[in-house]
């Protein structure tokens, strides 16, 4: 789950033609793909099928929202792809990265979370609380705020 601590005026991100990645800008180097998959308004029953569909084509990149109901079939589907390597989908298709590390695997996933307005809370612990919850759905490790990375403490 990465948080960009970007200030409100911040600059537009750079990016080369070529590169598949964006530079955020004043991110501390962080580098977002720029192809994502969202799963805004997709079935729950959906949903393992579109991320293991998503990770099969090379996506990389996944946008949640508490709101959409689907962090841990989200969850599940990255978690087992980071564990072995492989994703297998209702229609028979099949990835399979076993020639990548579980760390390879793993720094190569980016994970944007959107907070509700039910989340939002003036109070930095409880706003705090709300995302690791969502992390734990996600079955995240941390939560990666450009070079901090951290375990989620509860």
């Amino acid at each position: 789950l990465y948080i960009p601590s970007l200030p409100a005026a911040a600059a537009t991100p750079s990016f080369s033609s070529s590169s598949s990645f964006i530079r955020l800008p004043r991110s501390r180097d962080v580098d977002l793909p720029r192809v994502g998959y969202s799963l805004y308004k997709t079935k729950p029953e959906q949903v393992a099928e579109g991320v293991g569909l998503a990770l099969q084509a090379g996506v990389r990149h996944f946008d949640c929202a508490s709101q959409y109901q689907s962090n841990a079939q989200v969850g599940n589907v990255l978690r087992r792809y980071i564990q072995t390597g492989q994703v297998e989908t209702r229609n028979g298709l099949t990835i399979d990265d076993t020639a990548a590390t579980k760390q390879q695997r793993q720094a190569e996933i980016f994970v944007t979370h959107k907070v509700s307005n039910s989340e939002q809370s003036l109070s930095t612990q409880q706003l705090q609380r709300n995302v690791l919850q969502q992390t734990k759905l996600l079955g995240l490790d941390g939560i990666k705020n450009g070079k901090q990375s951290t375990k989620p403490p509860l």
